[in-house]
């Protein structure tokens, strides 16, 4: 199902590995038809990947925000995936997850820089 908000059309879908690789495609090609596309992930409640013809943003959607999760490049979906889960966790247990997420983006892409 698609629907339409703003100045993105989202999708609902089973994230997998491929469905990551075709949103890195788009965003190679830097084309896209219509509106900016926002997927939303089936298996993990108010994950989104976000696409923009430079990059891909994880968020994390939630009746009281959205909160940014990390770029495409440093999360990977498993890793997006534990992230949405503990942002919601801590939201709905009154605490603001954005510094923790931050934390949690900068010691992913420190231990890609390592390979």
């Amino acid at each position: 199902m698609t629907k339409s908000r703003g100045s993105y059309e989202r999708q609902r879908v089973r994230m997998t590995a491929a469905a990551i690789d075709c949103a890195a495609a788009m965003i190679a090609d830097g084309k896209f038809a219509g509106r900016r596309p926002e997927i939303l992930d089936a298996d993990t409640l108010g994950l989104t990947l976000r696409i923009t013809r430079s990059s891909g943003t994880w968020y994390s959607r939630h009746r009281k925000g959205t909160y940014r999760l990390g770029s495409m490049d440093a999360l990977t979906l498993p890793a997006a995936r534990l992230a949405a889960a503990r942002a919601r966790t801590d939201v709905e247990a009154g605490l603001k997850p954005r510094e923790d997420l931050a934390v949690f983006e900068r010691v992913l892409e420190k231990g890609r820089q390592r390979l």
